[in-house]
């Protein structure tokens, strides 16, 4: 089973907000390292939720 378009959109939005938010408060001068550990984190996360909400809106 994939992702339904909603749950693909959702988690695409998510990265956007993240991206932006990265963007407007530190530029170009963030720590590159510390972001890669918790936007993985963040985006393991974010797809683990998403895809119970698409399981449980099937049952």
């Amino acid at each position: 089973m994939g992702l339904t378009p909603e749950a693909a959109r959702l988690i695409y939005n998510d990265g956007k907000k993240i991206r932006d938010g990265i963007m407007d408060n530190y530029g170009e001068e963030f720590d590159s390292e510390f972001l890669e550990c918790s936007l993985e984190a963040y985006l393991v996360q974010r797809v683990t939720e998403v895809c119970d909400d698409v399981l449980a809106a099937g049952d």
